[in-house]
């Protein structure tokens, strides 16, 4: 399964680390901005990126800028991989989390999380794999089966396993 890095966050860290490669406000807007149009638009500008935070490393930093510099180049090493945006577009992919998010929110909580509700694992899972395909209804037949498995964690830590139909019908909403 392809993981998806959320763009958004990506561009937190870019922006936190921007003030490491660049001291005036409009040079380092410039950058934060170029930045984050090649990692949508260009691909292997991740690693480029990664490369740029890594060269400043030489420069004079206080002690804060030279951690959130830090922060973010271990943050592009360990999620090299999971940036690839312009594949990802290319691809038709979700780059955000929101749609994820809100359809978690329609599908999952709404359903899961009613007031004086308790659940347990093999109830929950029934639930919402009858739920799950009653969304995909409304999608018609695209999937070879409505039984294929994706796990969301609870709050406490609990996997229950929902249709991977929530992914199809996310990228649907998204990319009509």
């Amino acid at each position: 399964m392809t993981q998806v890095l959320d763009f958004w966050h990506v561009t937190e860290h870019i922006n936190q680390a921007a003030v490491a490669l660049h001291r005036g406000k409009d040079a380092r807007q410039e950058w934060i901005d170029n930045a984050c149009h090649d990692l949508k638009h260009k691909h292997g500008a991740a690693l480029e990126i990664l490369g740029q935070l890594q060269g400043a490393r030489e420069n004079k930093l206080g002690a804060e800028t030279r951690k959130e510099l830090e922060a973010a180049i271990t943050y592009f090493e360990n999620n090299l991989g999971r940036m690839n945006y312009a594949s990802y577009r290319k691809s038709h992919l979700p780059i955000g989390s929101g749609v994820t998010e809100a359809a978690c929110k329609t599908i999952v909580k709404q359903r899961m999380c009613g007031s004086g509700m308790k659940w347990k694992h093999s109830g929950a899972n029934d639930v919402l794999t009858l739920r799950a395909v009653m969304y995909r209804r409304c999608l018609g037949d695209i999937l070879d089966s409505p039984r294929q498995i994706w796990c969301l964690q609870t709050q406490k830590g609990e996997e229950i396993a929902i249709t991977q139909i929530l992914l199809l019908y996310i990228q649907l909403r998204s990319h009509p």
